[in-house]
């Protein structure tokens, strides 16, 4: 979400860069400009119908979360949501909204990631949400924000190995205890899918779908249609040129990740599912066939085709050297008026 902060200082939490009078001047119109085109952005990656479950990274609070789900376009959706209140030191939390027509809660709480308090800062809790699908299987929910790459990679990777540890001992208990388990994990891990966190703590509980995921819309589909919005160009110290273009003449293929740093792509928003998920058959048999019924209390993904970066034209920009990037709502502390540095990641599943 790149910091989505309301415009009122929380006490005993950092948060003064955020604030009508800060040096990025965050206003409530920014606010809720913010609000409504993020809500504008899930309605479309929708498409025909409103998308199960939602991560949101890097929120500050319940307040922002509920206007949100109540004071945007989504309020007539009908989301549920949950939110952590971590103790990371920015304030910054994650949300999971959910549909409660299609997934019931049975149970939530906050997994607290170890830290040694006379050396380390505390980083953002790990949601972990139980929900009851229609046909009253459970599906078990992690929804993460590992620490950041601050300090360089390998330096680093150590706390998120941790946080990683924290979801496997739990996904390992819950794989022995359920009698069929179905787990998601979700989330910006920080990680690539190569990396140690993922790689070596977590596969053998998880399969990573990120690997797998194209841009969409493909080169032949059509985005939800809207007036095409003239040229324009800012220029921010010779350093960055936006075009805005016409679906007809947008070409997002050279999208291969969420995440975009120093030139490169990068796939650190992760979607993880258990290895039961996996399969390459579309399941489209009738409710009354038999081999529909032996999959019965399965949910289904196919990585091959299931798994999408959601990449149109209006969530994205063009620098002076043709390199398609996330257009972000901040560049440093200069306002650049874009929704995010990230770009969502969506997988379908068949249950």
């Amino acid at each position: 979400m790149e910091n989505l902060f309301d415009t009122l200082h929380d006490d005993g939490f950092h948060d003064e860069e955020f604030l009508p009078l800060s040096q990025r001047k965050w206003t409530s119109p920014r606010y809720w400009r913010k609000q409504g085109a993020i809500a504008r952005t899930l309605v479309a990656a929708a498409d025909l119908q409103p998308i199960d479950l939602i991560g949101l990274c890097e929120i500050e609070n319940d307040s922002v979360i509920h206007h949100l789900c109540r004071r945007t376009r989504l309020a007539r959706l009908g989301y549920e949501y949950l939110v952590t209140h971590s103790r990371d030191q920015r304030g910054v939390d994650v949300a999971l909204l959910y549909q409660p027509f299609t997934l019931s809660l049975i149970s939530h709480q906050a997994l607290r990631v170890p830290f040694d308090s006379l050396h380390e800062r505390p980083t953002r809790d790990i949601l972990h949400a139980t929900f009851r699908a229609p046909r009253g299987d459970t599906l078990d929910v992690f929804l993460a924000h590992f620490p950041s790459r601050l300090g360089g990679a390998a330096h680093s990777s150590p706390y998120r190995e941790r946080a990683a540890n924290l979801i496997a001992h739990t996904a390992d208990s819950l794989l022995h205890l359920r009698l069929h388990p179905h787990l998601i994990a979700l989330g910006d891990f920080n990680d690539e899918p190569s990396d140690p966190s993922i790689a070596r703590v977590l596969s053998p509980y998880l399969y990573a779908l990120t690997p797998h995921a194209t841009p969409y819309p493909g080169p032949s589909s059509q985005e939800p249609s809207r007036k095409p919005k003239a040229s324009r160009s800012i220029d921010t110290n010779a350093t960055t040129t936006v075009h805005a273009k016409t679906p007809e003449s947008f070409d997002n293929s050279s999208v291969m990740g969420t995440y975009f740093f120093r030139h490169q792509w990068g796939r650190i928003d992760q979607i993880l599912v258990s290895h039961n998920f996996i399969t390459e058959e579309r399941p489209t048999s009738p409710p009354h066939d038999t081999r529909y019924a032996a999959k019965k209390n399965q949910f289904l993904t196919r990585p091959s085709c299931d798994v999408r970066i959601f990449a149109p034209s209006f969530l994205l920009e063009c620098s002076k050297s043709g390199e398609l990037h996330p257009h972000r709502t901040y560049l440093g502390t200069y306002y650049h008026g874009g929704i995010s540095d990230h770009l969502p990641l969506f997988a379908d599943f068949w249950y």
